[in-house]
């Protein structure tokens, strides 16, 4: 079986300014064409902006120089795209991390009930490993001071470490039992507050029963929990400001305080939780599908941007309003940028072909997704062989910062919002002089040119599909850009 092993530049992808995804630059590796698909787990960004992928690998294949056989596998790569680094680690590498000196860290499964966590050098060299009876789940994340979390789960237990990056030894070790866990337990995801408090996300891994947080102080002791639902999966965490954001999927329903958030169609639903360091909810997004959306991923910048990676089985709806147009049992892989209160700001779609979204990070200036071609696909100008794994990397810029002139209060306005098709634009000083219409995906979907100066137009939408839409509307002073449902 022939296989690329490079990672292949691809054009600069210029959105529409409606979106203002003003840059997206690509890379795709090729790990060979097999129906079992090559899956990456974890994809990290260290303080230096490199990359460290993480994943399991179904057939074999050579990058930078190295043969890698089927198995679990470790990836680096530079902010250019250019690899850095490839080779084997364990039968699933589940997790990874990449400090400021170089050193990574590959947490994954070595045998049906052994893992491990083993720190590598720059020059690939393995430094400690240290090995863990436990089968179910990963999580690795650093704290403030550098030292690693560790988190795993074993049929009815959990357990959670502070681990010393330098020798590989146990600072403090917690464990946690739930006895009659069906199927055992797993551990998602683990992050830190700016306090260094830890938080564990756990569960099991068959839907079948509840999803819990975990609190623990710098020191392990156990300071709360959260419940967070029945039929629920095991989640993801990230933390910013001073809350936690919560990503995961359901069945049935959710309740938290006075909300109830129903999944109507009993498939396969996502949510993203906005939860403060008492542990009580304060928001929510719900993401659904009539045939199923999962969320994989979630993370933040540190500058109040919340990022979900995923992929729905059909068309897409974000607190019921449409932003992905799909088919039945058709895989569509999204991105999507949310403020601190979870409020969208904008959609980023790799492929119009069948993809899975794995995981992404974040830092302040890009955003970094990863996941799997499910069809010989194209990624904004490179072929993509099915099964291969494809990296994006996205540039992080809010949809309104190069708007210029954009005034604190709108001089524009636009009702009705939502619209059944017909609209009011007003403009409250200068003669409106057009405006453009876009998809959420960048699509230019209609232009309107006044044909005299006028201050307010009556624009009908009501020929375009029902779904959200960004409007650019130009006046002699300004350049305002608006969102609108159609419904």
């Amino acid at each position: 079986m022939k296989t690329a092993t490079k990672f292949l530049a691809i054009l600069s992808f210029l959105m529409s300014p409606a979106l203002l995804l003003a840059q997206t630059q690509t890379w795709a590796i090729s790990f060979g064409n097999s129906p079992l698909y090559n899956i990456p787990h974890d994809i990290s960004i260290n303080p230096n902006g490199e990359l460290l992928i993480t994943g399991d690998l179904s057939d074999t294949t050579t990058i930078h120089g190295n043969h890698l056989a089927v198995g679990g596998f470790a990836v680096g790569l530079d902010d250019s795209g250019k690899t850095t680094r490839a080779l084997n680690e364990s039968v699933h590498a589940n997790q990874g991390l990449q400090d400021k000196h170089g050193n990574y860290y590959v947490y994954g499964s070595r045998g049906s009930q052994l893992q491990a966590l083993t720190k590598f050098s720059p020059a690939d060299t393995a430094l400690w490993t240290q090995s863990i009876l436990y089968t179910f789940g990963q999580a690795l994340n650093f704290d403030s001071k550098g030292y690693l979390i560790a988190g795993h789960g074993y049929r009815d237990s959990i357990v959670v470490q502070k681990v010393d990056p330098a020798s590989g030894s146990v600072i403090w070790s917690v464990k946690k039992n739930y006895p009659g866990s069906i199927g055992g337990l797993m551990v998602a995801s683990a992050t830190v507050d700016n306090q260094d408090n830890i938080y564990v996300c756990y569960g099991q891994p068959n839907y079948a029963r509840i999803t819990r947080i975990l609190k623990l102080s710098p020191s392990g002791q156990e300071l709360d929990s959260l419940e967070i639902g029945k039929k629920v999966s095991h989640g993801r965490l990230s933390f910013s400001g001073d809350h936690l954001y919560f990503a995961g999927n359901f069945f049935d329903t959710l309740n938290y305080s006075n909300t109830t958030v129903i999944n109507p169609h009993n498939v396969l639903d996502a949510f993203v939780y906005k939860i403060d360091t008492k542990l009580d909810v304060k928001g929510h997004v719900h993401l659904q599908s009539k045939h199923a959306v999962e969320v994989k991923d979630i993370a933040t910048d540190g500058a109040g941007g919340v990022f979900v990676v995923g992929h729905t089985r059909d068309s897409l709806y974000y607190n019921q309003n449409l932003i992905v147009s799909g088919r039945p049992a058709f895989e569509r892989s999204f991105l999507i940028k949310m403020d601190e209160d979870l409020k969208m700001d904008w959609l980023y779609e790799p492929t119009s072909d069948r993809a899975t979204g794995e995981t992404l990070c974040a830092s302040t200036s890009h955003v970094y997704m990863a996941g799997t071609a499910r069809v010989t696909s194209n990624i904004h100008g490179t072929p993509v062989n099915e099964g291969q794994i494809f990296v994006a990397k996205i540039e992080n810029t809010p949809y309104t910062q190069s708007i210029e002139n954009l005034t604190a209060v709108d001089p524009i306005k636009v009702y009705p919002n939502p619209t059944q098709g017909n609209m009011q634009i007003v403009s409250s000083d200068e003669a409106i002089q057009s405006i453009s219409i876009y998809a959420f995906n960048g699509q230019l979907m209609d232009k309107v040119a006044p044909n005299h100066s006028n201050n307010k137009l009556q624009v009908d939408i009501s020929h375009l599909p029902a779904g959200c839409y960004i409007l650019q509307i130009q006046n002699d002073k300004h350049l305002q850009t608006s969102r609108i449902i159609k419904q």
